[in-house]
């Protein structure tokens, strides 16, 4: 019979949470519906995609550095800083919720909730600033 002592078990379990919630803090929502979060912000076509593309771009750049320097800083703390980042993340959701204009139907889509640029530039841009901003502190964090 296997026997764990108390300290084991307690680092398994900082390490299977921190995994855990590391694919429930919005990450995977920011790159795979990216498209549609930036439609929402009132971008569509051609400048969606380049938006997008940029995002990628900068999720592999700014892993780079993480990669060289995690051994180095420590990984506890990193992570910290990461988990204070994600302010990026409630600032994008606070504009989405507050600038959005609803949209009865688009495509046959009856829930698109959309920022129209032409009233609200700052907004739209606000919202792809702080996209950025988030995919740019949890790639190295």
């Amino acid at each position: 019979m296997l026997k764990y002592s108390k300290k084991t078990i307690r680092r398994t379990f900082v390490g299977t949470s921190a995994q855990l919630w590391q694919q429930l803090c919005g990450m995977n929502v920011m790159m795979y519906y990216i498209v549609y979060i930036f439609y929402m912000a009132g971008f569509s076509g051609k400048t969606n995609l380049v938006f997008s593309s940029i995002q990628t771009i900068i999720n592999v750049v700014v892993t780079i550095p993480a990669l060289i320097f995690m051994d180095r800083l420590g990984r506890r703390p990193i992570l910290l800083v990461g988990g204070v980042l994600i302010i990026w993340l409630f600032t994008q959701a606070g504009i989405l919720v507050t600038c959005v204009v609803p949209v009865d139907a688009v495509n046959g889509n009856t829930t698109v909730i959309i920022i129209t640029p032409k009233e609200n530039t700052s907004a739209a841009k606000a919202v792809v600033a702080c996209s950025y901003l988030f995919v740019a502190s949890f790639a190295p964090t």
